[in-house]
């Protein structure tokens, strides 16, 4: 007579929302993590961080996740902040540590860690929201060439993202982002192509081409239905050469278990533009369309995050 086995499936805590400008974002990632995670049998507990980081800690241990699924865009849950908190208390949860995500969050120090690996990234310089215009103005005059990006240097979704062909476009969006942040990341516009890789697993997954009628993949490019084009990128040397520099991105700053990485090809070169630690699982995310082409599901994608949240934490035990 057969055994059947029955194995209990880990209690998950679905940290969402948060008070970051990526807040609406992470609730409709967090709300598509818990469906999917119920729809497979998860015990589900779902957490709108706020100013408690671990909204549990105050329990008693038994009440507990076995994993915190980290369902946070920007602020503290991508800057490092819950990751240390969670780390504190020996609790796994899925994405990098909390050292990778202090880097990883602020766009100029990343951009170190791409350049250290030999990676091409756009020439940039990292203002002062409180340096006079006339001194902003000289600096980038003496060092880039329009057109410019501008964007703060700590946030995600391109939120605050400017382009300004001249020097009256850059004083209207130096005005308008320092309003919105301490520092702004200006940096010479490249013409081309713009490819997003996502990692998986230390694994490259199929390179997406995004083609948008905006000027640039901004906040509305990304988060509204049918507006952007989304192409699955063949093999190639190109695909390649593309997969092989987000794969030294991720490693650059010691990411662990997945990541997407933004870049643009001049038709020259491949600059890799930044990196993100906590994509978004949205119906427009681009992680579970880059997983989707390559045969994984968006249930699959999830397991496998918990998965090696448990198995990263099963070895710190050991290496402790």
């Amino acid at each position: 007579m057969g055994i059947t086995m029955k194995y209990k499936l880990p209690k998950i805590a679905v940290f969402m929302g948060g008070n970051s400008r990526e807040r609406e974002v992470s609730l409709k990632s967090g709300q598509a993590v818990i469906h999917t995670l119920q729809n497979l049998g998860y015990p589900v507990q779902k957490y709108d961080i706020q100013n408690n980081l671990v909204p549990f800690a105050k329990y008693p241990k038994k009440l507990w996740p076995d994993v915190v699924f980290l369902a946070l865009h920007g602020g503290a849950g991508e800057n490092g902040q819950v990751q240390k908190e969670l780390e504190k208390l020996s609790i796994p949860y899925t994405g990098s540590n909390s050292n990778t995500c202090q880097k990883a969050i602020h766009k100029s120090i990343a951009k170190k860690y791409f350049q250290k690996s030999n990676l091409h990234t756009p020439k940039s310089l990292l203002l002062s929201s409180y340096w006079p215009k006339k001194i902003v103005l000289k600096l980038v005059q003496k060092e880039l060439k329009y057109p410019l990006i501008l964007k703060p240097p700590q946030e995600g979704s391109s939120i605050g993202l400017h382009i300004a062909q001249n020097s009256s476009e850059f004083k209207q969006a130096l005005q308008h982002l320092s309003q919105l942040c301490n520092q702004i990341l200006v940096e010479e516009y490249i013409q081309g192509k713009e490819f997003t890789v996502a990692i998986l697993e230390n694994q490259p997954l199929p390179a997406i081409e995004i083609q948008t009628p905006n000027k640039l993949f901004d906040y509305t490019a990304k988060y509204t239905p049918n507006t952007t084009n989304y192409l699955i990128h063949p093999p190639s040397k190109l695909t390649k050469q593309l997969q092989n520099a987000a794969l030294l991105a991720h490693k650059s700053l010691k990411c662990r278990h997945f990541s997407r990485v933004d870049l643009i090809w001049n038709y020259q070169k491949i600059y890799v533009l930044e990196l993100n630690t906590l994509p978004g699982l949205t119906q427009t995310s681009l992680l579970p369309k880059a997983c989707a082409a390559a045969g994984i599901s968006f249930p699959q994608l999830c397991t496998k995050m918990i998965s090696l949240a448990l198995q990263e934490h099963k070895r710190q035990k050991k290496s402790a």
